[in-house]
């Protein structure tokens, strides 16, 4: 009986390699999009969201003349209010 489920397992994993094998096409280079330096270390547009204890508003940092600062927004509005508005550094995490 342990003989047939060994075998059982190989069969599916050659089917699985060989499933996986057609679909590269000798001869067709692979290709990489380069993404810029400066992409890993910009600031992204919004993070570190967190709800208000009694879920009416979320804040969440975002740039503000490239440092990141705290904004609060009203659930369902569409305009952000600005807390803090440090531009010598980011406000710490």
């Amino acid at each position: 009986m342990r003989a047939k489920s060994v075998l059982s397992l190989m069969l599916s994993g050659i089917l699985v390699i060989s499933a996986m094998l057609q679909g590269c096409k000798p001869g067709k280079p692979f290709q990489v999009r380069q993404i810029p330096l400066e992409d890993f270390f910009r600031n992204p547009e919004k993070s570190r969201y967190q709800i208000s204890p009694d879920g009416k508003y979320f804040s969440f940092m975002a740039p503000y003349q490239k440092r990141m600062n705290i904004f609060v927004n009203e659930i369902g509005k569409d305009s952000a209010v600005r807390l803090t508005s440090e531009t010598d550094r980011d406000i710490a995490t």
